[in-house]
């Protein structure tokens, strides 16, 4: 059991996340004990739910620190996942995360933390995510088209620094057969022909 049992909030110890509370910070908790005040108004200690399991506690606390701008506590909280194979069959919690750690490595606030090949390794998780749950995806948004699926532009991006500008297409290719949108007037069809020229 925790020497700071008490300093730890009851839903944290019913998800059997005691041991990682215990190796946050005393800076970090108090961080989160900011952002529940601040922009949950609540106390994380006494109502505050964290979620349904382990997956998505850990996801909320990563999107807190994120929004505070601690990033190397985000990078420590998904260490801390991984480390333990904590993940989810929940397929739109699992999208969200992706997308929270693809944001978190491609553009970081500071330059240590950038990873891109942490950021593509998130990249082709979500899109195979995409692929093998196409209406589950779908129904994010409207249930008939896709909703704005950052993967694809942010691993064609990586890719196309990385001058690997076939698999930059393929990657345009899937994006255009699921008619997805990039955000920009041309969309990935215009993205294609662009690297179509650099071949």
């Amino acid at each position: 059991m925790s020497l700071f049992a008490d300093r730890i909030p009851k839903r944290i110890t019913q998800l059997g996340l005691s041991n990682y509370w215990d190796n946050l910070s005393k800076d970090e908790v108090d961080s989160l004990k900011t952002y529940g005040k601040k922009y949950l108004d609540c106390d994380i200690y006494k109502n505050f739910n964290f979620g349904n399991d382990q997956f998505q506690a850990l996801m909320g606390i990563i999107s807190m620190f994120a929004t505070m701008k601690r990033y190397r506590s985000c990078i420590k909280t998904i260490e801390y996942m991984n480390s333990r194979d904590i993940d989810t069959k929940d397929v739109e919690s699992k999208h969200f995360f992706y997308n929270e750690v693809i944001n978190l490595f491609y553009k970081p606030k500071t330059p240590e933390i950038c990873n891109f090949v942490l950021a593509k390794m998130y990249c082709y998780d979500d899109i195979k995510l995409v692929s093998e749950n196409k209406t589950k995806i779908k129904n994010i948004g409207d249930g008939k088209e896709f909703p704005r699926l950052p993967s694809f532009k942010t691993l064609c991006l990586i890719l196309e620094k990385e001058k690997n500008y076939k698999e930059a297409i393929r990657i345009c290719d899937l994006a255009i057969k699921y008619n997805l949108k990039d955000g920009t007037k041309g969309g990935f069809v215009s993205r294609k022909e662009r690297l179509l020229n650099k071949i």
